[in-house]
C-alpha cells in the first residue's frame, strides 16, 4: 500500500472509524497511567494520533492541557474537546506547529500505523520543547506475548483486533 492509499485509508475508512469508537476509558488505562507517572502535571501535552479524541480528554481529566491531533478529522469527536482539550486534524509526519511548542508529546498504539516513522519522530522532537518529555507506547506486533494474550481473550469471549 502506497503512502497515499495509506492516508485515504485512514481518512475515509468507515470500519476503522467504528473500530477507534468502541475504545471506551479502559483500553486507554495503561497509557494514561503512564503519562501520569512520567509528565508532570500541567505540562502542555500534544497527544499524537488521538483518534477520536477520548485519551485527549482522559488526560486533560487528570490535569494536563492537550492538543489531540489525528490524520483523519472523521475520527475526531467534538464532545471531546473543551476544558483543556482541542482536537485538530493533521498529519504527524509535518505537525503544524512551531518549534518546541509542547513540554510533552505521547502517543498510545499509533506508531505502528505509520509509513514514514523517522519523518513522524524528527516532529515529534521539532515540536518538543528543550527539557520536555516523549512517551510512545506501541504494541510489539512480533511478541509471543501479544500473540498469547488474544489466545486468552477469545477463550474469554472477546476479541482484540488486529492480531487474529
Amino acid at each position: 500500500m502506497s503512502s497515499t492509499e495509506h492516508e485515504e485509508f485512514y481518512k475515509t475508512s468507515e470500519q476503522y472509524t467504528t473500530m477507534l469508537q468502541t475504545h471506551g476509558p479502559e483500553y486507554f488505562e495503561p497509557y494514561i497511567r503512564k503519562v501520569v507517572k512520567h509528565i508532570p502535571k500541567g505540562a502542555k501535552i500534544l497527544d499524537l494520533g488521538c483518534g477520536t479524541g477520548l485519551s485527549s480528554r482522559l488526560l486533560a481529566d487528570q490535569g494536563y492541557e492537550v492538543v489531540g491531533v489525528d490524520l483523519s478529522e472523521k475520527f475526531l469527536d467534538k464532545r471531546f474537546v473543551g476544558h483543556g482539550v482541542s482536537l485538530l486534524p493533521g498529519d504527524a509526519g509535518h505537525l503544524p506547529f512551531g518549534g518546541e511548542s509542547f513540554g510533552a508529546v505521547a502517543a498510545y498504539c499509533f506508531l505502528e500505523h505509520v509509513t514514514d516513522v523517522p519523518r513522524v519522530l524528527e516532529e515529534v522532537f521539532r515540536v518538543l520543547a528543550r527539557g520536555g518529555k516523549a512517551l510512545i507506547m506501541s504494541p510489539n506486533l512480533l511478541s509471543p506475548f501479544l500473540w498469547a494474550k488474544s489466545l486468552a481473550a477469545a477463550f474469554r469471549g472477546r476479541r482484540i483486533t488486529g492480531v487474529f
